[in-house]
C-alpha cells in the first residue's frame, strides 16, 4: 500500500512558474546590484556593475570543454588526497553485519523484500550525502584559504569554468561511489533475500485511476464517508447501500492483460489465460463485530465511462471478501458471461469491445455488501497490474533518484562556497537540506491556505500567521477565536499577508527534497514511474531548474569575491 496518492506531473506548468521565477530573481539581483553600485561609486559604480554582467555573460558562452575538464581532473586528485573513498569502508561495514538484524522468518514475503530495500536506500542516502555536502562546501574555499585558486584564475582560466568544472568533478565523484554502492546494494538485497520471497522481488507496473463517489441518492462527490480516522487518507463507503467508489482508469488495452494460471472447475487441469488483474488493498471500518472470520464483501462493476448505465456489468466471480494488511488479487478474465436483465438470458460480453471505450478508458465501480460496515480506499488502493518488469528496473530507478539528489547537493554546495567559507557552506547547503526535507510539507501547507484563503471567499486562514500566532499564544487564544476588530488587528493581519506572500514565493527558491525519496515505489513492489509526482521526470525537472541560476549565482559571487583574503 502507497501512503501517497501519485499525481500525474504537468511539466508545461512547471517550466512556466520556473520562468516566472527566474525572471523574478535575476530582476531583483540586478536592481540590488545596481543600488549598491550607485551607493558605492556613483554613475561609475553603475557602469562598472553593467560591465561584470555584460563580461559573465560573455565568459559563460565562452567556457572551453579543455580548461573545464582540467579543474574537473584536478578535483578527482584533491579529493582522493582528502581519503573521500573512505566512505566505502563504513559502507562494508554496515553491510557486514546488516544481515543479522533484518532477517526475520515470520515476516510475509512482501514485508522481508519492504525492509531490505528500505534498509539499502536509506543506508545509500545517508552516506552519499555527507561526502556530497562536505566535498563541494570545503574544496573552493580551501582554495582561497591555500591561495591555489588565485594561482589558477591568473592563468587563462575563466572563473565561469572553475564553478562548473568543480560541480562535474564532485559530481564525478559521487557518482562512482553511489554506483558501487548501488551495486553491492542490489546483489545483497538479491542475496539476503529468503528463496520462498523471491517472488516478491519484481517492479510491479500499476495503472492508477481517478476516484471519486456516489452518494445515497446517486449524487457524485468528491470525497467518501468520513468515519472518523485520525489519517484521513481514504474515504469510506458504506455497505448495503447505493454508495459506490468509482475509479476510471486511461490506457486500457488488450497489452494490459497478464498471463495467469487457471484451473478448470470441470477437470481439474490448469492451463495458462490471459487475464485483467486487479489489485487492491481495501481497509474495513466495523459499526459492529460482525463475523470476525471472515473480511467485508466486495463486489466489483465494470462500465465504459462515457455510457456507464448501458454498459455496465458485474462479473459473478468477482465478489470477494477482502483481507486486511494484505493485497487482495482478482483476474478478472476477457469474456464475461452476465445475464441479461430484460430476457434473463446469458450472453458473453468480451471486456475491450463492449465495455472499454474506444481511447481505452474502464470504469471500475466499488460497492460493500455488508450493512452498516464501511469500506475504505484512496486513489492507489486499486489499480489494474500489468505485466511486471524485473526487481532491477524499480531498484536502480530509485538508485538514479539518490543520484539526482546528490547533483543538487554538489551544485548548492559549490555555489554556497562562492560567496561564504566552508563551515557557513556547509551550514547553508545543509540548512535547505532540512527545510526541503522534512520541513517542506508544512511551508506547502502554510502557503496553500494563505493561498486559498486569499483567492477564494469562503475560506479562512484559521490561526493567522505568524505574527497573529504569536499574539494568540500571549493571550492564550484557540485558533478558532476571532481577533476583536480594530487598528492593531488590521495591522497584525497585514504583515502577516506580507509575509506568507513572501512565503509563497520564496517556496519555489528553496529545492523539494522529497521528490528524491523514490524509495517507497520500490520498497512496496511497486516500478518508479516516469510521469507521476513523485517520479522521475519531477526528479530531474527539480535538479536541471536549480542548475542555471546556480552556475550563475557562483560565477558572479566568485567573480566579486576577493579571491587574497583567507
Amino acid at each position: 500500500m502507497l501512503t501517497f496518492n501519485p499525481q500525474p506531473f504537468e511539466f508545461l506548468p512547471a517550466l512556466g512558474t520556473w520562468l516566472l521565477v527566474l525572471v523574478a530573481f535575476t530582476v531583483v539581483v540586478a536592481v540590488f546590484a545596481f543600488i549598491g553600485g550607485l551607493l558605492t561609486g556613483g554613475f561609475a559604480g553603475v557602469r562598472r556593475v553593467f560591465s561584470g554582467l555584460v563580461r559573465g555573460v560573455v565568459d559563460l558562452v565562452s567556457i572551453s570543454p579543455g580548461r573545464t575538464w582540467a579543474i574537473t581532473q584536478l578535483t578527482f586528485i584533491e579529493a582522493r588526497r582528502r581519503k573521500a573513498f573512505l566512505v566505502f569502508v563504513v559502507f562494508a561495514l554496515v553491510f557486514m553485519f546488516a544481515g543479522w538484524f533484518l532477517t526475520g522468518s515470520e515476516q510475509r514475503a512482501d514485508e522481508q523484500v519492504k525492509v531490505f530495500v528500505g534498509f539499502v536506500l536509506t543506508t545509500l542516502s545517508l552516506l552519499i550525502l555527507p561526502v556530497a555536502l562536505l566535498l563541494s562546501c570545503w574544496g573552493i574555499p580551501e582554495d582561497i584559504r591555500r591561495r591555489s585558486l588565485h594561482t589558477v584564475v591568473t592563468k587563462p582560466v575563466r572563473r565561469s569554468e572553475i564553478v562548473v568544472g568543480r560541480m562535474i568533478g564532485y559530481v564525478g565523484i559521487n557518482t562512482i561511489v553511489l554506483l558501487v554502492m548501488g551495486l553491492v546494494g542490489y546483489f545483497w538485497i538479491v542475496r539476503q533475500v529468503p528463496d520462498e520471497a523471491k517472488s516478491a522481488l519484481v517492479s510491479r507496473v500499476p495503472i492508477f485511476g481517478d476516484l471519486r463517489f456516489i452518494d445515497r441518492e446517486g449524487k457524485p462527490k468528491r470525497e467518501g464517508v468520513n468515519v472518523g480516522d485520525i489519517w484521513q487518507h481514504r474515504s469510506y463507503i458504506e455497505g448495503a447501500t447505493p454508495e459506490r467508489a468509482i475509479f476510471t482508469f486511461d490506457g486500457v488495452t488488450p497489452d494490459a492483460m497478464t498471463s495467469v494460471v487457471v484451473k478448470d472447475p470441470e477437470t481439474g487441469e490448469t492451463r495458462e489465460e490471459e487475464r485483467l488483474r486487479i489489485e487492491s488493498t481495501f481497509e474495513a471500518f466495523r459499526t459492529y463485530k460482525g463475523d470476525m472470520s471472515r473480511g467485508i464483501y466486495v463486489q466489483y462493476y465494470f462500465a465504459n465511462p462515457d455510457d456507464p448505465e448501458k454498459t455496465r456489468v458485474a462479473d459473478p466471480n468477482a465478489i470477494f471478501a477482502i483481507e486486511e494488511f494484505k493485497l487482495n488479487v482478482q483476474n478478472i478474465p476477457r469474456k464475461i458471461q452476465v445475464v441479461d436483465d430484460e430476457t434473463g438470458a446469458e450472453r458473453t460480453v468480451d471486456l475491450f469491445e463492449d465495455v472499454v471505450s474506444d481511447d481505452g478508458r474502464l470504469q471500475v465501480e466499488v460497492a460493500a455488501l455488508d450493512g452498516a460496515q464501511y469500506l475504505g480506499m484512496a486513489k492507489a488502493d486499486l489499480f489494474i497490474r500489468k505485466p511486471d518488469r524485473p526487481f532491477a528496473s524499480g531498484y536502480f530507478k530509485a538508485v538514479f533518484g539518490i543520484w539526482l539528489m546528490t547533483v543538487l547537493v554538489v551544485v548548492l554546495g559549490v555555489t554556497a562556497s562562492t560567496f561564504a567559507k566552508g563551515p557557513i557552506a556547509t551550514l547553508l547547503t545543509l540548512t535547505l537540506l532540512v527545510i526541503g526535507s522534512p520541513f517542506r510539507g508544512f511551508m506547502d501547507e502554510l502557503s496553500n491556505n494563505y493561498l486559498a484563503s486569499v483567492t477564494r471567499s469562503n475560506v479562512t486562514l484559521e490561526g493567522g500567521g505568524p505574527l497573529e500566532s504569536i499574539v494568540r499564544i500571549v493571550k492564550h487564544m484557540n485558533p478558532t477565536t476571532e481577533l476583536a476588530p480594530g487598528v492593531s488587528t488590521t495591522v497584525i493581519q497585514s504583515v502577516d499577508h506580507v509575509f506568507l506572500a513572501g512565503l509563497s514565493l520564496v517556496r519555489y527558491v528553496i529545492p523539494d527534497f522529497g521528490v528524491y525519496n523514490l524509495s517507497e515505489y520500490t520498497s512496496k513492489g511497486y516500478d518508479v514511474f516516469w510521469s507521476t509526482d513523485p517520479g522521475l521526470l519531477r526528479a530531474m525537472a527539480m535538479t536541471l531548474a536549480f542548475l542555471l541560476p546556480c552556475i550563475l549565482l557562483g560565477y558572479y559571487s566568485l567573480r566579486f569575491r576577493e579571491l587574497e583574503s583567507k
